[in-house]
Order: C-alpha cells, then structure tokens, then sequence
C-alpha cells in the first residue's frame, strides 16, 4: 500500500504505507470505539487465517469455513498540507467492501475486489 502526494509547486511524491497499522474484528457496520481493542498487523493482512476454520461459519466451504465479521483497520500519519493541493490515498488489495474515514470524514469506498480512494482539498 502506498500513499502518493504531491503538488503542482513539488514533484509527485509516495509513501510505502503498509506498517504501523491496527486491526480489529468485530460484528458490527458502526465504527468501533475508542476502548476497542486494536492489535497491530502489517500489510497486506488477511484477518481469516487467525482464527480456527469452522464448518459452522457462515462463509461455508466455498469460503474455506473462514471466521466471518467485520473487520477494522487503522492507521494514523500526519502530512502537512498546502492550500489548494489534492492528495490521494491509493490502496491496492481491498478485499470486497471498503469503506474509508479519513479524520472522522467519510472519503470514499469500494463495493466487491478493488481499490478505494477519493481525491481530499489538502
């Protein structure tokens, strides 16, 4: 994952982004709350294989018996930013729906394999 910046004044620039990140699992389409407990991964993460298989999981055996639930990730990173600049987060191995929150604003998602992003004023 990496995280691409620039401005017409500075050459475009990128981040590798896939380390300092927190997980977690939950049951529930509302953002977890401060006393969640996180646990640090790195990317790219695939949350199923923490857990046991179980033949009784909704996912089934075309879903190779995975734990399903919704999981939560985060990241904090700070930039400064100009006036008037665009900045873009480019995510690549999303796996199905994704919903993005940038500073408690909803700034895009993506339904099914993909990336997600949306293009924020600086």
């Amino acid at each position: 994952m990496e995280h691409y910046f620039g401005t017409a004044t500075f050459p475009r620039s990128r981040a590798f982004f896939c380390f300092d990140w927190e997980f977690a699992l939950t049951d529930s389409l509302d953002r977890p709350e401060d006393y969640t407990p996180f646990r640090p991964v790195q990317l790219p993460h695939d949350w199923s294989v923490d857990y046991p298989l179980d033949e009784g999981a909704p996912s089934c055996g075309s879903g190779g018996y995975a734990r399903c639930g919704i999981g939560w990730y985060r990241k904090k990173f700070c930039i400064h930013p100009l006036p008037q600049e665009l900045y873009s987060l480019y995510f690549e191995g999303v796996y199905m729906n994704c919903d993005l929150w940038v500073n408690d604003h909803y700034a895009g998602g993506h339904v099914k394999c993909g990336s997600a992003g949306n293009h924020t004023p600086g």
